[in-house]
């Protein structure tokens, strides 16, 4: 956009004085083959001097003679066409400038455009990354006992205000007793020294309900000088309940696997003991099995009536078999024993 009075006027066309008519064609950039927008048209039937304005976007083209027409006799003629030539370059330039200037303004304009475009694309996607994580955004300022919370902060504390201007007092009354001093405490030495922070901290809303409440704070000094911080906080009761359930079970794991190696170990000695028993009872059960099968052999060999051989032979009989019975037994002891080593093992 050109203000064409302006250029008229900067150029001189509308100056009372001007020694020369001037007229001026090309409408829309279109040189000598355009319309002509301005001066008398009886200037370009009339022979005037023809100069060529070259625009960022086509030309014009300047017509000028002598004021009231050319002379019969021109005894001047020379300093006359100088200064028509001197009064078109007063002309040109002014006209060349606002050419140059609308060029590098419409250039600025697209430039700025493009970077709105960008700036609102990355706004979109920083809101919709906020919305989906249910982020609350806040800021305080040093000396002020008013902070600023967007809409996520005021759905997390159930909006207990009504707006965004939220007093801090308000804020300090959710805290849990247990947290409080060590809360506030903390946000005022990050912004007093210009520092991250990060906190986790438990709260109790109007309606009863308990959260626990995870905080981000980023301080700054701002073109004032002034300390301030930007911070975030989101709900992360359910990680903490979670990370609780974790530890109960753990817990309960580490109680149960200390009673199943109690069991175990119990389980063991018992096992042993069993085998040491059995051991030492089918050792001293077969020591005197051995002395009824010797003593019936001697006897067996003794004269003896028909009766008395068949209670011998019974006797000796009843041993042998009562003797494999004990050795067997000792034998699964034995085998059970080194079974209970390899395991061990």
């Amino acid at each position: 956009m050109i203000d064409i009075d302006a250029v008229y006027s900067k150029g001189g066309l509308t100056d009372p004085d001007l020694m020369i008519d001037v007229a001026l064609v090309g409408k829309d950039g279109k040189g000598a083959s355009g319309v002509q927008f301005y001066g008398d048209a009886d200037i370009l039937q009339d022979r005037p001097v023809l100069m060529d304005i070259v625009l960022p976007v086509g030309t014009w083209q300047l017509a000028a003679r002598p004021k009231r027409g050319w002379p019969t006799r021109a005894d001047n003629k020379w300093q006359l066409r100088f200064t028509i030539l001197l009064a078109g370059a007063f002309i040109l330039f002014p006209t060349a400038l606002a050419g140059r200037l609308s060029a590098a303004r419409r250039s600025v304009i697209q430039t700025l455009k493009r970077r709105e475009r960008e700036l609102e694309a990355l706004s979109r996607r920083l809101e919709m990354a906020v919305e989906t994580s249910k982020i609350g955004i806040w800021e305080i300022e040093g000396s002020s006992d008013v902070a600023i919370w967007d809409r996520r902060m005021r759905e997390l504390y159930g909006d207990p205000v009504g707006s965004s201007d939220v007093p801090l007092s308000v804020w300090r009354s959710f805290l849990h007793p247990n947290d409080r001093d060590r809360v506030i405490n903390g946000f005022q030495e990050a912004l007093r020294h210009v520092r991250n922070h990060s906190i986790d901290f438990r709260v109790r809303l109007e309606n009863g309900t308990h959260k626990n409440i995870r905080a981000m704070g980023c301080s700054f000094r701002d073109s004032r000088g002034r300390n301030r911080m930007i911070g975030v906080e989101w709900d992360v009761t359910r990680d903490v309940d979670l990370n609780n359930e974790l530890k109960r079970t753990n817990q309960q794991l580490t109680h149960r696997n200390a009673q199943l190696t109690y069991a175990k170990q119990a389980a063991e000695k018992a096992d042993q003991a069993k085998t040491e028993f059995l051991a030492n009872m089918s050792h001293e059960i077969r020591t005197p099995m051995n002395g009824i099968i010797g003593m019936s052999d001697i006897l067996a060999e003794s004269p003896l009536s028909v009766e008395q051989e068949q209670c011998v032979d019974t006797i000796r009989d009843s041993s042998v078999a009562l003797l494999k019975i004990i050795n067997d037994i000792l034998d699964l002891s034995r085998l059970e024993a080194r079974q209970d080593g390899d395991q061990r093992r």
